[in-house]
């Protein structure tokens, strides 16, 4: 009966004495901290990274659940994905929230390669643990919304006063 035991337990990989990776697909932790500000340096909440990695010039996203910006801008990353090589890794900085933080931003892309340290050493599948720490990342408001503020697109007592010197040259 043992032995019809034993044998079961090989036919299915099951093994005493071997490492849990043993049968596991090579992956590598990425972790990523920043800080995300606006022009003047202020703190801003809800921007979103997405960190990819490029393989023969496309970017492959990680799957990963997304790092939002907290209250004091702060962003703390971390992900494990499939072997990368973690020196060709891209954050790309997205404003997912709208209004909600004082104005829509625009997507800023950041590639981290001078920035990564290895914190950890690789064991059998795993590769490593890798850290990259951005400083501070400066998103900038959206064309729309300066000309919105400037009043230049917006359609407020001046652009009324346009639709009715159209309408007058119309008659």
């Amino acid at each position: 009966m043992k032995r019809l035991l034993y044998f079961l337990l090989a036919l299915m990989g099951v093994s005493c004495g071997m490492g849990s990776d043993m049968y596991g697909t090579p992956y590598t932790i990425f972790e990523l901290k920043a800080s995300v500000v606006d022009e003047q340096g202020e703190p801003i909440p809800g921007i979103a990274v997405n960190l990819s990695t490029i393989d023969h010039d496309r970017p492959i996203y990680f799957n990963h659940d997304t790092s939002t910006s907290n209250n004091l801008g702060e962003i703390d990353a971390s992900v494990s994905v499939g072997f990368i090589d973690p020196y060709r890794v891209h954050a790309e900085f997205v404003d997912t929230d709208g209004e909600l933080n004082g104005g829509q931003y625009e997507a800023q892309c950041v590639e981290i390669k001078d920035v990564v340290e290895q914190v950890e050493e690789g064991k059998g599948f795993f590769s490593g643990r890798y850290r990259a720490n951005v400083g501070q990342v400066v998103m900038h408001l959206s064309d729309t919304q300066s000309d919105d503020e400037n009043g230049e697109n917006s359609e407020g007592d001046n652009g009324d006063e346009n639709k009715e010197n159209k309408e007058n040259k119309e008659q």
